[in-house]
């Protein structure tokens, strides 16, 4: 598992690669999908950023 540093690394990095516009959607969907995964998985190791990020420039938002 990676250390608190590394975990942070990445999502600094998975941020940086988003427009300033898009970095709320990040924790956004990284919420959404820690909660989905709390119902469905006992995984507890969180969501990959780049995956996510990736997901929000191919045009992933939130809807109502």
């Amino acid at each position: 598992m990676a250390s608190k540093s590394e975990s942070d690394a990445k999502w600094a990095a998975a941020e940086a690669g988003l427009d300033a516009a898009l970095r709320p959607l990040l924790g956004q969907l990284r919420a959404d999908y820690d909660a989905a995964a709390k119902l469905h998985t006992a995984y507890k190791g969180g969501a990959n950023p780049g995956i996510l990020a990736e997901l929000i420039r191919q045009g992933w938002r939130k809807s109502a």
